[in-house]
């Protein structure tokens, strides 16, 4: 058997927000929480972890990860994201094998939404691919940045609600940290 991201410790539980950055983990160390981040789940395509999460090395990237529902289940999936500093007209398109959907990002973040179908052995593959004019940080070339993500069963509308009630908390949540 192949071995993958998505055999490397990375099954993520579905219906919770999962961060990635440092300040995460050690806020969920400190807190004597689970530490389950998304970190594991970058397959190709990223830099090294940072405090707010992640930025893609490339316009091209993928995140791999096992979930808890069935090959062939739909699933919802939300992806916290933003662009570089100094970006202009920056969109991603996503694939997540249900739908192939396009967003604007800005230098702020923001939760973008789609469908995904659940592959082989429970894995979800996500295909992201930026475009637009990438503003550098610190003299380097990044792109999509990647803070939290989360899933449920695309199916279940009663899993639906309850996720994205959770999402829109957690932004407001996270907007008043950030600001403090």
């Amino acid at each position: 058997m192949p071995k993958g991201p998505g055999l490397l410790n990375c099954l993520l539980p579905k219906n919770s927000i999962i961060e990635g950055g440092d300040d995460a983990l050690l806020r969920m160390a400190a807190e004597h929480k689970p530490i389950i981040t998304f970190r594991a789940a970058r397959d190709s395509g990223w830099f090294y972890m940072e405090n707010w999460g992640v930025w893609a090395s490339e316009r091209r990237s993928s995140l791999v990860f096992d979930c808890e529902l069935k090959q062939g289940d739909k699933v919802r999936i939300y992806l916290e994201v933003k662009c570089p500093p100094r970006s202009s007209e920056i969109s991603l398109v996503v694939n997540a094998g249900a739908e192939l959907a396009s967003f604007k990002l800005y230098e702020w973040n923001r939760f973008i939404s789609f469908e995904g179908l659940v592959g082989e052995n429970g894995r979800v593959t996500i295909s992201l691919l930026a475009r637009g004019r990438f503003g550098d940080v610190d003299h380097c070339s990044i792109h999509t940045g990647l803070t939290s993500m989360a899933y449920c069963d695309g199916s279940d509308p009663l899993a639906r609600i309850d996720l994205l009630e959770k999402v829109t908390l957690y932004s407001q949540i996270e907007h008043l940290r950030r600001e403090a």
